[in-house]
């Protein structure tokens, strides 16, 4: 039979057994699941996950990355979770001070570092390709060849005429790329977006001028090139479309500075006589290809350009805007009183 003091010195150990395990889960939780950020403000650290990583080595690399004091508290919260799930590959940007929990959260949903990209409208190829190989540390030469050497696929894709590359189809848009992107899958994403907005609005719309894919991106690529205000590219691309009409050239000055490699710089007399597809005071028509990534305002007022209107010729009234014109005569005078506004504007 139990003595009463047996059964005081069995409640004693058993409480202390209670106290011990509540203090183990507390001392646990506190390891495993608690954050514990620098005091000296949020300090983030960027780590690599190749693919088919285990838990183990994945918590070897966080604590050489001085994420983790111990490796072997991820591996246990790991086996606490019961979640079973995999570690996703990619490149991480961490917040130091997170709880192994937290970090296993992280590296189980994927969470990778993101870096936001930036293309206006109007950006060449060239130009586009320098920044996304700068911001996604990416080799600017493989990204420029790709672009200019696109695969078969993606020339079926966009319908791309024999010669034709992937200037006009980057489509101008912030995007947020995983850090670790290669360059196909960077490409690629500016080119699914560029189909989803040019769409079957702007394709039938395109059909019911008799213009195709590629002549709607080339036309809106020098609207584009014109002017940055949108309530004025549906002019600009009706006094071009009034042209084509007529068989004149275009005479577009954004076509010469893209095939004089002049971009953005003023022009010379002798620049209009460059011997090149792209010069639209020698050529006849369209120029082979856009001449940049136009934005889907461009595009829309190619296929869609300002009704009944029958100017032939726009110049700059140099204040942001243009003059339009209906005939030479009419253009002359917009261009003299131009020219006079800008000598008036020289310091003397």
């Amino acid at each position: 039979m139990i003595t009463r003091r047996r059964s005081s010195l069995l409640l004693f150990a058993l409480a202390g057994a209670v106290v011990a395990v509540v203090l183990s889960l507390l001392w646990l939780h506190l390891l495993l699941y608690q954050d514990h950020f620098p005091s000296d403000g949020e300090e983030w650290v960027e780590v690599e996950i190749p693919v088919g990583t285990s838990v183990r080595a994945a918590a070897g690399l966080l604590h050489d990355a001085g994420l983790l004091d111990a490796p072997w508290k991820l591996r246990v919260a790991h086996r606490l979770s019961g979640s079973g799930g995999t570690i996703q590959a990619g490149r991480y940007r961490i917040r130091r001070g997170l709880s192994p929990a937290g970090l296993l959260r992280v590296l189980q949903k994927g969470q990778v570092a993101l870096v936001a990209v930036t293309i206006p409208e109007g950006w060449t190829k060239v130009r586009t390709c320098a920044v996304l190989a700068d911001s996604l540390h990416l080799d600017r030469t493989g990204l420029l060849e790709l672009c200019s050497r696109p695969p078969g696929r993606w020339r079926r894709m966009l319908e791309l005429p024999e010669g034709a590359d992937l200037e006009g189809y980057l489509y101008p848009e912030t995007y947020r790329f995983a850090i670790g992107s290669d360059e196909t899958r960077v490409v690629y994403t500016l080119l699914q977006h560029f189909l989803s907005v040019f769409g079957e609005h702007v394709r039938a719309a395109a059909d019911s001028c008799g213009m195709t894919m590629h002549e709607v991106v080339t036309l809106a690529s020098i609207v584009e090139a014109e002017t940055s205000r949108d309530d004025e590219k549906r002019k600009i691309a009706a006094v071009y479309l009034n042209r084509l009409r007529r068989g004149w050239r275009l005479e577009a000055d954004p076509t010469v500075a893209f095939a004089a490699g002049k971009i953005g710089d003023r022009l010379s007399y002798r620049d209009l006589q460059v011997d090149s597809p792209y010069n639209t005071y020698r050529v006849k028509g369209l120029p082979p290809g856009p001449i940049n990534s136009p934005g889907i305002v461009a595009m829309e007022a190619v296929v869609h350009p300002e009704a009944g209107f029958d100017a032939l010729y726009f110049v700059a009234d140099g204040k942001g805007g243009h003059v339009f014109s209906r005939t030479w005569a009419e253009h002359e005078a917009a261009v003299r009183a131009y020219r006079a506004a800008r000598r008036a504007r020289r310091p003397r």
